[in-house]
């Protein structure tokens, strides 16, 4: 009996100690952090092949265990445990040998349960013995330049936030190494002791400096195949590498190099006049020695070949003392050769308009007039329509071409003024939050409506609702000679729309088909925007993306 009560004094004299110093745990905090991507970007599996939630346990003692759907080991990464849990768990259990087993329910502190690829922060309290106690745990701060550099700490990728980082790190040695395209990488030991350790860090730039420029005004510069702007550009590049530099405008032949640039190099790359992409103009006119005049310029006498002609459309006159000036819209492409035949018409009293402005003067003089220097026609409908396009000089000139909710011509038209290519989003003219920001404005505003802002006074661009009256309301007439329609009003006034083809890296389809835009946005496409659009077999409406640049013929409203 003696023996029994001296086995279980001594059992419970090393029990008491045990239990006294096997504390409790306590939940400071359980919340998801949304903007943490370790889940993501250091994911696990479960046995279904699902990506698992990762629960981060802050705390600082060494050796815990857990359990309740874990997955695989739980690493202890100085202060934290990281614990994959499977989608749809909420509980996790925590045992160490130094304090007592603790569970916790997820939904205790809102999350229902956890998500996949999704990071959670779990923060548990040690209690307060009343002694000091040093869990080896000292913080690194570092500052980065650049920014975005990559932050290597201890063999481990970690990430800087607007360019500064927090770690908490055992005492001791810790290893780093900072790195960014252009710089010259900085590698190093720092020594965590007592407090926190401050780190500053700037990498020196080894970047090159390019400066373009070009003979020939106007020109672009392209690196690489993306557009940088109009030449001169200078710009930082990093070094090492080979670079594709190609200088393009309308009308030329594109110059193509290829570079090389060394560290700290600053370079100058002069180019010499691109070369004009050009064709002839034979003119065959009658009666003999009527003059030529090309653009507002005087070239020669008929009949007579006209060489190195810049690509492009271009108004050709014929004038003669006696006899009715005659003018031509001609098309010079790339090592051809325009033809150019026909007879002048002798003068009379009254004969004094054009063949192209015959063919789209209105009948009825009461129903048309000017306003602000530009002629509109009656044709019976809801609006007056103007004569000619925005930037043309004649009802059969083509006019300059526009994207839809822009008023200034482009030599390219591949990206709209309002398109985010950084994020794929829409800044203006937006009804979805999907595609961009919501204004939920369906029809151009007058500051982006380029025949409100080229013409002013009461011209504006038509609604889609009076293209579509247009079509439907008018007769429609294909010239092959104008190559475009007469469009005949209810009232038998007329107008007439040239088949100007439409602008994107390049003029096509000039001569043959035609696309105007309204100022309406697409209800369908949010990228869209409608227009009418017509070759000699017909005419339609419909919507494109605001990128093209297409013709604008105004519209006039009434005050």
């Amino acid at each position: 009996m003696k023996i029994k009560q001296k086995l279980l004094f001594l059992l419970l004299g090393v029990l008491l100690p045990m239990l006294a110093q096997a504390q409790e745990l306590t939940v400071k905090s359980m919340e998801m952090a949304p903007m943490d991507i370790s889940a993501s970007q250091y994911s696990r599996n479960d046995k279904n092949g699902n990506a698992c939630a990762l629960v981060k346990v802050q705390l600082a003692a060494a050796g815990a265990e857990f359990a309740g759907n874990v997955l695989g080991d739980c690493a202890y990464k100085t202060g934290e445990y990281w614990v994959y849990m499977s989608q749809g768990s909420y509980q996790l259990k925590i045992r160490h040998p130094n304090f007592v087993p603790l569970t916790v329910n997820f939904r205790d502190y809102g999350i229902r349960s956890v998500e996949s690829k999704a990071t959670y922060v779990l923060t548990l309290l040690m209690p307060q013995t009343g002694q000091a106690v040093d869990d080896g745990m000292r913080y690194l701060v570092m500052t980065v330049e650049p920014k975005t550099a990559t932050v290597m700490v201890d063999d481990e990728l970690r990430t800087l936030a607007n360019g500064q980082l927090k770690l908490s790190l055992q005492k001791g040695s810790h290893s780093y190494s900072v790195m960014a395209e252009g710089y010259e990488p900085q590698r190093g030991m720092v020594t965590l002791n007592e407090g926190t350790e401050r780190l500053n860090i700037t990498l020196k730039s080894v970047m090159a400096e390019l400066l373009v420029q070009c003979a020939t005004a106007g020109a672009e510069v392209y690196l690489d195949g993306e557009s940088k702007g109009k030449a001169p550009w200078r710009g930082s590049l990093p070094a090492g590498r080979n670079y594709e530099v190609e200088l393009r405008l309308v009308g030329y032949h594109n110059n193509k190099q290829n570079i090389t640039l060394q560290k700290s190099e600053q370079r100058t790359l002069n180019v010499p006049a691109l070369q004009a992409l050009t064709g002839n103009l034979n003119v065959d006119y009658d009666p003999l020695d009527a003059e030529v005049w090309l653009d507002g310029k005087k070239l020669g006498l008929s009949p007579e070949t006209f060489r190195d002609i810049l690509i492009g459309r271009h108004e050709v006159e014929l004038r003669m003392s006696g006899y009715q000036s005659k003018k031509e819209t001609i098309e010079i492409k790339d090592g051809q050769t325009a033809l150019l035949t026909g007879n002048l018409v002798r003068s009379s009293s009254g004969q004094v308009a054009s063949a192209a402005n015959r063919s789209t003067v209105s009948s009825g003089s009461a129903t048309t007039g000017t306003d602000n220097g530009h002629e509109w026609v009656d044709l019976g409908l809801s609006v007056c329509w103007a004569t000619m396009n925005v930037g043309a000089s004649s009802p059969g000139d083509y006019g300059d071409y526009y994207a839809w909710g822009e008023t200034s011509t482009k030599s390219v038209y591949s990206m709209n003024k309002y398109w985010n290519a950084a994020d794929y989003k829409w800044t203006k003219y937006c009804s979805d939050y999907r595609y961009g920001t919501v204004d939920n404005r369906k029809e151009l505003d007058s500051d982006d409506d380029v025949a409100h802002v080229k013409w002013g006074g009461n011209w504006r661009m038509p609604t889609i609702e009076e293209l579509r009256e247009l079509k439907e309301k008018c007769k429609w007439k294909w010239s092959k000679i104008d190559e475009g329609y007469k469009v005949t009003g209810p009232n038998g006034n007329s107008i007439f729309l040239p088949a100007a083809g439409h602008l994107g890296s390049s003029l096509d389809e000039a001569g043959s088909y035609a696309r105007y835009w309204s100022r309406t946005l697409s209800e369908i496409f949010q990228g869209n925007a409608c227009n009418l659009r017509f070759r000699s077999k017909g005419v339609e409406t419909g919507s494109s993306k605001r990128d093209f640049g297409f013709s604008v013929r105004p519209v006039r409203v009434s005050e």
